[in-house]
C-alpha cells in the first residue's frame, strides 16, 4: 500500500472512532430508549457512511492524479536534461534560427558532408561572424579521400567530390574578400574527415547545437529534421553527447586533419 493511502486510512480510522465514541456518549447521556436520539443516530450514520465512500473515492482519484503528475514530472526532468529547446520537422524550418544563432555567437563549429547549398544560404551570417574580433569558425567536411565518399555519390546520385571542392572555394573566397577590404577580424579553420562516415550534421553556436541526421534517401523531396538543444550539465544531454563523440574522432590518429 502506498504511503499516501496509508495516511488516508489512518485518518479515516480516527474519524470513525471519534464518531463511535460520540454515539456511545450520547446513548449514555440520553438513554438507549430515546426515539429521537435513535433517529438522529441513524441519519448521522448514513450521512457519515456516504461521506466515507465519497472521501475514499476522492482520495483514490487524488492518488491516481499524484502518480500521473509524478510521471509527467519525471518526463519533464528527462526532457530538460536532454537540453532540447526546439524541434523542426525539416531543415528549412530551422534555417532562420540557425542564422540568428550564428550572428549572435563568438565561436561556431560546422560539421557536414560538404554543405554547398547551406554555405551559400549562410553567406551573410558567416561574413558577419568573421568581422568580429576574436571570432572563430571551424568547418569540418568530408575529405575527397574518405573511403565512404563513392558510396555517398552513388546513393545521392551526386558528384560529392566536386561539391566538396566548391564548398572549400566558397570559404576561401570569403576569407580572401574580407582580407582585401580589411574586414577580417575572426578566424576560419577548415578540417577534412578522412576515415569516418557522415551519419549526421551539426552546428554548434557557442552553447547551442543544431543536430540533423543525414538522409538515407536520394530524393530532394525528403528533407531531414533538426533538433535544437542547449548545453546542460547532463553528460547524456544532446550537446555533450554529440560533442563527446566528436572529440573522440578528433583525438584519433588519422581521423580528422586540418586543411
Amino acid at each position: 500500500m502506498d504511503a499516501y493511502l496509508k495516511i488516508f486510512t489512518c485518518k479515516l480510522t480516527v474519524y470513525t472512532l471519534v464518531v463511535i465514541l460520540l454515539i456511545i456518549l450520547s446513548i449514555w447521556i440520553f438513554g438507549s430508549d430515546n426515539q429521537l436520539l435513535l433517529v438522529a443516530i441513524s441519519i448521522g450514520t448514513s450521512v457519515y457512511a456516504s461521506f466515507l465512500v465519497g472521501a475514499f473515492f476522492q482520495n483514490l482519484m487524488k492518488e491516481d492524479f499524484s502518480k500521473e503528475h509524478f510521471a509527467i514530472m519525471q518526463h519533464k526532468d528527462a526532457f530538460n536534461d536532454s537540453g532540447i529547446i526546439k524541434y523542426y520537422g525539416n531543415f528549412k524550418l530551422a534555417t532562420y534560427d540557425l542564422k540568428k544563432s550564428i550572428q549572435n555567437s563568438q565561436k561556431v563549429t560546422i560539421y557536414f558532408t560538404y554543405g554547398y547549398s547551406l554555405l551559400n544560404s549562410l553567406s551573410e551570417e558567416i561574413n558577419s561572424l568573421l568581422r568580429k574580433k576574436d571570432a572563430e569558425i571551424n568547418v569540418f567536411m568530408l575529405s575527397k579521400k574518405n573511403p565512404f565518399i563513392d558510396n555517398l555519390s552513388d546513393l545521392w546520385k551526386l558528384k560529392v567530390k566536386s561539391k566538396i571542392t566548391e564548398s572549400q572555394e566558397i570559404l576561401d573566397h570569403k576569407v580572401s574578400e574580407l582580407k582585401k577590404r580589411g574586414e577580417l577580424n575572426g578566424k576560419l579553420n577548415k578540417y577534412q574527415i578522412l576515415k569516418y562516415p557522415i551519419n549526421y550534421s551539426f552546428y554548434i553556436c557557442d552553447d547551442v547545437i543544431y543536430f540533423s541526421p543525414s538522409k538515407m534517401y536520394e530524393s530532394k523531396e525528403w528533407v531531414p529534421l533538426v533538433i535544437k538543444a542547449q548545453k546542460t550539465i547532463n553528460k547524456e544531454g544532446i550537446y555533450n553527447k554529440i560533442l563527446g563523440e566528436f572529440d573522440l574522432m578528433r583525438k584519433s590518429n588519422g581521423g580528422i586533419d586540418k586543411i
